[in-house]
C-alpha cells in the first residue's frame, strides 16, 4: 500500500512491515489531488484540493502520526488492476488504521451537531456510499469541520449518527456486526448515493466480507445481482428476500432484489431462524433460478392484482422467510405466484406481509424461484499486544487558565505518563478544585484496556448538580469504545475528558479540557432518542381526474427519511404534531391548499384536515391551526372529539370533490407504526 509522509508530502510504498498511520474519509470536490499530480508537486500545489490535503497532514501530525493514507493520491485509479484491488481492500484499508479523520467540509465545529439545521445534519458525507464502510471499518473515527476543528467522535455522537443513518447506536458503541441480518445492513446503504451506478454495489463488498471484481459498465442491477449471489454463498441468512420494490411496480421478480434501496424498510428485519428445517435450511443460485426451500401457504383468492404478467399461473402463495420484525415479533412472508410444476415467481413485490402465527411445520417445499434476469465487525491489522501501553494525562490549557487542580492519590502533577499493562487498566483518584477552592469533586478516572491495544473511557464518582447525570456521557458502563465524557462540575462548570489516538499504536494522550457554564450546556446536550412510533405519508396521491402533492411539512425532525419519489417518513415523539400542507388539483377548477395534521396522543394516534385558510376558536380569539394545536397540547382537561378521530372528509365546495384523510396500521412491513391515505371522491357527477 502507499502512504502519504505527513512531514514530507511524499508517497512511499510499503509492501510488507506498513506503519501505524491514520486515514481520511472525505467527500471528493473539484480538483482532488491525484496518484500522477503528486509525481509534480508545482502541479498539485495549484489544485483546490490540496489544502484539503495540508490540512489533513497537518492535522495527523498534531498527534504525532508520521503517515497518513488519503484515497485521492494513494491510489493509481489510471491503472484498473490497482483500482479493482483497491476496491476489495478498501474495507481493510479503514479497519487497519489507527484513527480515521472524517473532514466534513460543509459542516462547522462551531455548530452543535444535534441541531436538526445544523452542517453535521446535513452534511453531504452522511450520503454517499462509500462513507458508510468508512463509518463501520475502523475502530476510532473523530469527526473534523471546514475548520479542521473536532466535532465529535463516533463514540460521543453515536446517537446524532444513528439517527442521521438508522444505524442502531449500539454498533458504535461494541463494534460488533455479528448480530444484525443482511437485511437490516443492506437499509443502512438504502438512500446513499454514488456517482457510478455500480459503485452502490461495490461500495458494499467490506460489510459483508465478500469480494468479486468491479465490472464497470455492467450497471446497478447486475452489479447488485452479483453481490448478493457471493452474499449466499457464505450466508444462510434469509433476511436477503426481504425487501420491498417500488410502490406500484408491475410485473413479475425473482427473490432477488435490484439495488440496496428496496431494503429501506428493512431496518427491523432479524436475521432467519432456520433452525426448524436443519439441512433444508441452504439454498443455492442456479441457471434456471434459486433452489429453496420455502413453506408454502395458498391465498384463497388467488392473484388479485395486475403485478403478475404470466397467464400460465396456477395460483398464489405465501411464502415464509423464517424472519421476524423485531417491532412486533410478527412472521415475513412473500407472495409467490406458481408458474408450473416446482416453479415460482415472487409477485406484489412491493409488499412484505405480516403474520402472527410462524409457518405450518408441514408446509415446507422443495422450489425453484425463477428470476427475471462471514460478518465483520469493525476490523483490527494484526498487530501483537504490547506488554503496555502509555498513556500521557495533559492538562489543557483551558484547565491551566481557569487554575483548576487536580489532586491525585498518586501524588502526581500536570504532564504526567502512566503505563497500563497488558490484560489490565489504569485508575487514577483525582480530587478537581474550583479556582475559588469553594467546590470540589472528586472522581476516579479507568482507562481499561478493552482488547489488544486499545483502550475505553470509564468515569465515575463525583457529585454532581441535581438534573445533570442523565445528561450524555456522565457514566458510561460496558461500551468498548468509549472515547469521550464529561464530568459536570459543583459550580456549574464541566471537565471534559477524552483520549486520542496518536502514531504510535501503544501511546495515547488522555486530555482533560474545562469547560464554563455558557459551553458546559452545549456539551451537556441530551442525547437523541428514538421516537417511539411514526407515519408513512404520500408525497403524491392521484386518482383519474385528481391529485395532491406534499408541498410542505410544518417541521424537520433529526429522525425524519425521504423514502423516495411517493413517500415520506415522519417521526413523533408522544403527544407531539406535524402540519403537513397539500396541494390539490383537479383539470376543471382552481388548485385548493390544505393542512393535514397529524399527531399522537399518548401512544393513540390523531388527524385532522382543514382548509389552508380556516381559524380555529380558541379561549375567545381566532387562532391558525398550528397556534390553535400547541395550546391545546399543553392541556390535559380538554381534547377536542374532533383530534380524536383517525379518519376525517373535507368538501372542497370550488371542485366538487371530497377529500378523505385515513390512518391506518400497518399491515405490511414499513418504516413507522401507521400510514396515512388520501383518497378522493366527486359530489356530483362528472358531465359527458
Amino acid at each position: 500500500m502507499r502512504l502519504l509522509n505527513t512531514k514530507t508530502l511524499q508517497i512511499h510504498e510499503f509492501c510488507s512491515d506498513i506503519p501505524t498511520y491514520a486515514i481520511l474519509s472525505h467527500t471528493w470536490g473539484s480538483e482532488e489531488v491525484t496518484f500522477q499530480d503528486m509525481q509534480n508537486t508545482q502541479v498539485a500545489e495549484w489544485k483546490a484540493g490540496y489544502a484539503k490535503l495540508l490540512g489533513a497532514c497537518a492535522h495527523a501530525r498534531k498527534y504525532n502520526f508520521e503517515w497518513i493514507w488519503i484515497d485521492s493520491c494513494c491510489i493509481n485509479k489510471e491503472s484498473s488492476a490497482e483500482l479493482s484491488e483497491a476496491i476489495n481492500s478498501m474495507y481493510q484499508l479503514y479497519g487497519d488504521s489507527e484513527v480515521c479523520y472524517v473532514y466534513l467540509a460543509d459542516a462547522s465545529s462551531a455548530e452543535d451537531p444535534r441541531d436538526v439545521e445544523s452542517g453535521f445534519r446535513r452534511s453531504r458525507w452522511f450520503k454517499r456510499g462509500w462513507t458508510l464502510q468508512e463509518l463501520l471499518a475502523p475502530r476510532y473515527v473523530v469527526f473534523l469541520g471546514k475548520d479542521w476543528e473536532e466535532i465529535g467522535t463516533r463514540w460521543s455522537l453515536r446517537d446524532a449518527i444513528s439517527a442521521l443513518t438508522r444505524i442502531p447506536s449500539r454498533v458504535f458503541e461494541d463494534g460488533s456486526l455479528t448480530s444484525y441480518s443482511i437485511a437490516q445492513k443492506m437499509s443502512w446503504a438504502a438512500f446513499r448515493e454514488t456517482t457510478r451506478p455500480e459503485d452502490q454495489s461495490y461500495c458494499l463488498m467490506g460489510l459483508f466480507g465478500v469480494n468479486m471484481p468491479p465490472l464497470y459498465g455492467e450497471g446497478c442491477v447486475k452489479a447488485f445481482m452479483r453481490l448478493q449471489q457471493e452474499i449466499i454463498k457464505v450466508s444462510d441468512d434469509r433476511s436477503i428476500f426481504a425487501w420491498i420494490a417500488p410502490i406500484g411496480e408491475q410485473g413479475s421478480r425473482g427473490l432477488f432484489a435490484k439495488s440496496p434501496f428496496e431494503f429501506r424498510m428493512s431496518g427491523e428485519v432479524a436475521a432467519s431462524d432456520t433452525d426448524t428445517i436443519d439441512e433444508n435450511s441452504s439454498y443455492s443460485f442456479a441457471n434456471n433460478g434459486l433452489h429453496i426451500h420455502l413453506p408454502l401457504e395458498e391465498v384463497p383468492d388467488g392473484p388479485s392484482d395486475d403485478s403478475y404478467d404470466n397467464d400460465n399461473d396456477q395460483g398464489l402463495f405465501l411464502a415464509s422467510l423464517h424472519c421476524r420484525s423485531q417491532k412486533d415479533g410478527k412472521y415475513l412472508s412473500v407472495y409467490l405466484c406458481k408458474i408450473n410444476g416446482r416453479r415460482y415467481v415472487r409477485c406484489r413485490a412491493d409488499e412484505l406481509a405480516l403474520t402472527s402465527a410462524p409457518p405450518a411445520p408441514n408446509s415446507l417445499q422443495n422450489l425453484v424461484v425463477k428470476e427475471n434476469n462471514h460478518i465483520p465487525s469493525f476490523t483490527r491489522r494484526r498487530e501483537k499486544d504490547a506488554e503496555k501501553v502509555v498513556v500521557s494525562v495533559k492538562l489543557s490549557d483551558t484547565v491551566t487558565r481557569n487554575r483548576l487542580v487536580f489532586y491525585s492519590s498518586q501524588g502526581i502533577e500536570g504532564l504526567s505518563t502512566f503505563p497500563v499493562a497488558k490484560g489490565g487498566s489504569l485508575s487514577l483518584e483525582y480530587t478537581v478544585r474550583s479556582p475559588s477552592g469553594t467546590s470540589q469533586t472528586s472522581l476516579v478516572l479507568t482507562l481499561l484496556r478493552a482488547q489488544g491495544n486499545l483502550l475505553s473511557l470509564k468515569v465515575e464518582g463525583g457529585n454532581p448538580r441535581r438534573g445533570l447525570s442523565d445528561y450524555v456521557g456522565w457514566a458510561h458502563h460496558g461500551h468498548e469504545l468509549a472515547d469521550r465524557t464529561f464530568l459536570p462540575l459543583t459550580n456549574g462548570d464541566v471537565v471534559s475528558l477524552r483520549f486520542q489516538n496518536t502514531g504510535k499504536c501503544t501511546e495515547k494522550i488522555f486530555e482533560m479540557i474545562h469547560l464554563s457554564q455558557g459551553d458546559a450546556l452545549t456539551a451537556l446536550r441530551r442525547e437523541l432518542t428514538s421516537p417511539a412510533a411514526g407515519f408513512i405519508v404520500p408525497v403524491t396521491a392521484a386518482g383519474l381526474y385528481y391529485s395532491a402533492s406534499l408541498q410542505r411539512i410544518s417541521s424537520l425532525d433529526f429522525f425524519d427519511v425521504d423514502c423516495g419519489p411517493d413517500q415520506q417518513y415522519l417521526s413523533f415523539q408522544a403527544s407531539t404534531f406535524r402540519i403537513l400542507t397539500y396541494t390539490v388539483s383537479v383539470w376543471w377548477a382552481p388548485e385548493e391548499t390544505l393542512d393535514v395534521a397529524l399527531g399522537f396522543r399518548g401512544v393513540v394516534p390523531w388527524m385532522h384536515i382543514s382548509s389552508r385558510r380556516q381559524k380555529f376558536e380558541v379561549d375567545g380569539q381566532e387562532r391558525d391551526l398550528a397556534v390553535y394545536l400547541a395550546l391545546l397540547s399543553q392541556r390535559t382537561d380538554h381534547w377536542p372529539e374532533e383530534l380524536q378521530t383517525s379518519s376525517m372528509t373535507l368538501i372542497l365546495p370550488y371542485q366538487d370533490v371530497a377529500v378523505t384523510v385515513t390512518i391506518e396500521a400497518r399491515t405490511t412491513i414499513q418504516l413507522g407504526s401507521h400510514l396515512l391515505r388520501i383518497d378522493f371522491n366527486r359530489t356530483t357527477k362528472i358531465s359527458e
